[in-house]
């Protein structure tokens, strides 16, 4: 049951995982103290690597995005306008590098 919630709680962007990460602390910490410590470096354990390896990995293959763009592009809209910007920064980064590649950078056709 606690693993249901937190899929559906990890789908909300940006403030998903800390709540998740929350509550699975929470129930941890109804065991031992110790339980609640190694729940919540577990949770962030993964959080990380979901967030920096997995994920660029993923944008890379599908958006042709490179993995440093999408880390700097999210870290950026989330400092600059929060919520909405962490939301938007890949999509805008896409965008960015398509323009780029299409308009001001185009490839000449050598047929």
């Amino acid at each position: 049951a606690l693993g249901m919630l937190i899929l559906f709680v990890a789908l909300i962007p940006l403030v998903g995982h800390f709540i998740g990460g929350s509550i699975v602390s929470l129930v941890a910490l109804t065991q031992s103290p110790t339980k609640g410590l190694l729940a919540l470096l577990l949770y962030t354990l993964y959080v990380q690597i979901e967030n920096y390896l997995i994920t660029p990995r993923i944008m890379k293959r599908n958006l042709s995005i490179p993995g440093l763009v999408t880390i700097v592009a999210a870290l950026l809209g989330t400092s600059l306008l929060g919520l909405v910007g962490g939301l938007l920064a890949v999509p805008i980064a896409a965008a960015i590098l398509l323009i780029m590649d299409e308009v001001v950078f185009p490839k000449t056709d050598n047929s």
